[in-house]
C-alpha cells in the first residue's frame, strides 16, 4: 500500500499515523465486552414460554413443573435452551415445523445445551 506525502511525513519524524496502531490498542477495554454481551438476548423462564427472533439463550428452571418452550417458525437465527434447575423435562417445539427432524426435542438433564440453528422453512437441527 502506497502512502501519501503526509503519512511518509509523519513516519519519518516518528509521528503516528492512521496506519499505525499498537498491540494495546487491539485489547478490549470493560466497555467493549459490555457492549458485545449485550448484543445477546439471555432470557430466564421457569414456566412455559413462547420464544421471539431476539432471544438468543433461554435459561428454564424446571423446579415448578414441566416446561414447553415454543420457537417461533425458523428464519435464519439462532437459539440456545439450557435447563439451569429443577427435575422436571423441557420440552422444545416448533410449531408447523421440526426440531431436528421431530415435532420436539426434549431435555431431560441440567447444563445440556440445546443450541439450535434455523433452515428457513425446513426447521430447527442440532448445531
Amino acid at each position: 500500500m502506497a502512502l501519501n506525502e503526509q503519512d511518509q511525513a509523519e513516519l519519518v519524524n516518528g509521528g503516528d499515523t492512521r496506519l499505525h496502531y499498537h498491540n494495546s490498542d487491539r485489547v478490549p477495554t470493560h466497555d467493549t465486552l459490555e457492549g458485545l454481551a449485550a448484543v445477546e438476548n439471555i432470557r430466564s423462564v421457569d414456566a412455559s414460554y413462547v420464544s421471539n427472533y431476539q432471544d438468543d439463550f433461554i435459561l428454564v428452571d424446571s423446579t415448578a413443573g414441566a416446561v414447553t418452550i415454543d420457537i417461533p417458525k425458523p428464519l435464519t437465527n439462532r437459539v440456545t435452551v439450557l435447563r439451569v434447575a429443577g427435575a422436571n423435562n423441557v420440552t422444545v417445539q416448533s410449531v408447523g415445523y421440526t426440531v431436528n427432524g421431530a415435532a420436539s426435542a426434549i431435555i431431560s438433564s441440567n447444563y445440556t445445551p440445546l443450541r439450535l440453528k434455523a433452515l428457513k422453512d425446513i426447521g430447527y437441527f442440532n448445531c
